[in-house]
């Protein structure tokens, strides 16, 4: 690929941009998808990224690693996932390896129109590469990116004015969904029916907040399955709020015993903790995201009466 002139200019990130993505909608959608990486990534470790513009596309550098290209309109997203293992299933997806990285990863590759049915549940795999590619092996932040030297800010520039006029980023706040409130998962001791009052007792499993504290640490505080993050949609006040899902529901062992934070807990949040626990036994985080992907490519738009 070869870098286009003036790295830092507007004008020519505008001009590359419309000549490799012609359509507006789909342009302000890449952008967008742009835009989001970056800030996630700016909000861990503002020194450690760089994007370069080419003349057939641009180039996401964190620290060492590509996070995000597009070129040829093609776009390649790195991911935090095992390959033949929902959602990363099927020939857009592409195994992945980088030695400074946890593994699996695996990476979307596709165009544009490939991958917006499939986002919203490749996103919370994205971040969590992101989140990753953010920090070393101590957990610290990166400091920086032997790619700041092609750095084109002007890209980012033309980005921001393309999001502002459009009013909207679709992947801004993560493909929020309308949180409701629901158990979480297990029920309190002394419930009372509307109506003739009754006292009904039901059985409640004790759960650490040592252990989701944890596991918020390990897995971050965005919906496992569609990435919603309560920070993002609600301000500061809600950061860090998520509810904390066991792999293998308290109900089903009925007896204290050890848990694994990282191995048996998840974040995700109401809504798609009340699919999961729809039926019973309940559904597999795997099993959802490919609920919402097959809704997604089906053009499937609820209840419209």
């Amino acid at each position: 690929m070869k870098i286009a002139n003036n790295l830092g200019g507007l004008e020519v990130a505008e001009s590359v941009m419309v000549q490799q993505c012609p359509d507006l909608k789909e342009r302000t959608a890449l952008l967008g998808r742009l835009l989001a990486t970056v800030d996630a990534v700016d909000a861990i470790a503002p020194n450690a990224w760089a994007v370069t513009l080419f003349t057939n596309g641009f180039r996401l550098n964190v620290g060492q690693v590509e996070a995000l290209v597009f070129n040829d309109g093609k776009l390649r997203i790195n991911l935090s996932a095992s390959i033949e293992t929902a959602p990363c299933v099927g020939s857009n997806f592409v195994s992945s390896h980088y030695r400074s990285l946890p593994q699996p990863l695996c990476a979307f590759v596709g165009s544009l129109l490939e991958y917006l049915p499939v986002a919203v549940v490749l996103e919370p795999l994205h971040k969590r590469f992101v989140q990753h590619a953010s920090t070393g092996i101590s957990g610290t932040s990166r400091k920086g990116t032997p790619f700041k030297r092609s750095h084109c800010e002007g890209l980012i520039q033309y980005a921001r004015s393309v999001q502002a006029s459009a009013g909207v980023n679709l992947f801004a706040n993560a493909f929020v969904t309308t949180a409701i409130a629901v158990p979480n998962e297990v029920a309190k001791t002394d419930l009372l029916v509307e109506g003739a009052v009754r006292q009904v007792t039901l059985n409640a499993y004790e759960r650490s907040r040592e252990a989701q504290t944890k596991c918020k640490v390990a897995h971050g505080c965005q919906c496992a399955v569609c990435g919603f993050d309560f920070g993002l949609v609600y301000g500061p006040d809600m950061v860090g709020f998520i509810h904390v899902h066991h792999i293998e529901p308290l109900a089903s062992i009925g007896a204290e015993h050890l848990v694994d934070p990282i191995k048996d807990l998840r974040p995700v949040c109401p809504n798609c903790h009340a699919v999961i626990h729809s039926v019973s036994p309940p559904r597999s985080i795997e099993e959802v995201m490919v609920m919402m992907t097959n809704a997604a490519r089906s053009g499937f738009q609820g209840n419209s009466s």
